[in-house]
């Protein structure tokens, strides 16, 4: 009998929380690491993403020609109330129908492609510690930083906002990583972010991997 541990996916409703912005930050991360590593979620979370984009390509489309339509000459003043009427019923209950649709939409697309409703388990075969960032920072972090791995021939590094973006994804053969202007210009003041380490041998083998989330703390009010 084997003792390797079977990773499962998070199930539907996990993906969609994270997805949403919806989930605690501890608990994005653990999904996070998950999804970085498995292309099937990462594909759902794509799957989201596009969804997401169209439908707001189509509200705005739908805005703009409600907004745009030209008044027909003549109309009596009754008339042009009338006319007036479906563009704040578009603006009162059509936009929050569609948002109640995306979020409709996007349980069908991710239950469509989740087959396991289990949650997922995460192993790791040595240990490997993310030094910094971690937790509350006062600034966006100038680099990133970690533990050696014995045997490690290079590390991988992918870094995400907590829309799941990707802002990093990339080889480095030491433990430290300087942040780049480009990179830099990502960070934002209060919000969050996800980045995971993965160590591999010469052989391309996984040694260790680590996950962890900084959220950099918001700048006080202009008095």
């Amino acid at each position: 009998m084997s003792g390797r541990k079977t990773v499962c996916c998070p199930p539907k409703e996990t993906l969609v929380s994270v997805f949403q912005g919806e989930m605690s930050l501890s608990r994005r991360t653990k999904v996070y690491r998950h999804v970085v590593e498995c292309p099937d979620c990462s594909r759902k979370i794509e799957l989201l993403r596009s969804l997401r984009e169209d439908l707001r390509e189509k509200i705005d489309a739908l805005c703009d020609s409600a907004e745009n339509k030209p008044r027909i000459e003549g109309l009596q003043a009754d008339g042009a109330q009338g006319a007036a009427r479906p563009r704040r019923f578009l603006r009162k209950f059509a936009l929050p129908a569609a948002a109640a649709l995306a979020l409709c939409l996007a349980f069908v697309f991710v239950w469509k492609w989740t087959q396991n409703e289990s949650e997922f388990r995460g192993t790791h075969t040595e240990r490997l510690i993310l030094k910094y960032p971690v937790g509350i920072i006062e600034k966006p972090p100038s680099y990133l930083q970690w533990t050696p791995v014995r045997s490690a021939e290079f590390y991988f590094i992918h870094l995400a906002d907590d829309g799941l973006n990707t802002l990093l994804d990339q080889s480095h053969r030491e433990t430290r990583f300087e942040i780049t202007d480009a990179l830099s210009g990502f960070f934002r003041s209060g919000a969050s972010y996800s980045w995971t380490v993965t160590a591999y041998d010469d052989a391309h083998n996984k040694l260790a991997q680590e996950s962890s989330s900084f959220t950099i703390r918001p700048a006080p009010p202009n008095r």
